[in-house]
């Protein structure tokens, strides 16, 4: 009997952190800002070296300048606002930045949380911080141009599986 319910128990588990069929799972899930698609995306991957509340982490590859950034996600206790919080260079826990609030909706508009790996992507991410701070911190050693990553909701675009 115990053995049925452990069971039980697993099979409801990961089918409740599953994808829904015909959605797209988060580590699939690419973004691109709406409006601006050609200058930058953003994706989730499973990333255990980077896990604090989650074991995802974001990247975001800008094609203006072509660099990757990566940010870990963070989150107070209590009814608060999820943050992605940049990752530098081999960085051990020493980040110093801010983090970027960032917001996810389905495709209602209807604030959702953050998935866990394997979950449903969530149809638009917000993230009003990003672009300002890339624009004005300093430029990395041989860049020229500065980022230009609009302030707009960024959609996921139909799943590539």
């Amino acid at each position: 009997m115990r053995l049925l319910a452990v069971a039980l128990f697993l099979t409801v588990t990961a089918t409740a952190s599953a994808a829904p069929k015909g959605a797209c799972a988060i580590e699939q899930a690419v973004y691109r800002l709406k409006g601006f698609e050609a200058s930058a995306t953003l994706r989730f991957v499973d990333d255990p070296k980077l896990a604090r509340q989650s074991h995802l982490s974001a990247v975001l590859k800008s094609n203006v300048t072509g660099r990757t950034y990566k940010f870990r996600f963070a989150a107070s206790n209590g009814y608060s606002t999820q943050y992605l919080l940049p990752v530098h260079d081999g960085d051990k826990d020493e980040t110093t930045d801010d983090g970027h609030a960032f917001y996810m909706f389905d495709a209602a508009l209807r604030a959702t949380e953050l998935p866990n790996p394997g979950g449903a992507a969530p149809r638009y991410l917000f993230v009003p911080t990003l672009g300002p701070v890339l624009w004005y911190s300093e430029l990395a050693q041989g860049q020229t141009k500065r980022e230009a990553i609009e302030t707009q909701m960024w959609q996921v675009e139909p799943c590539a599986r």
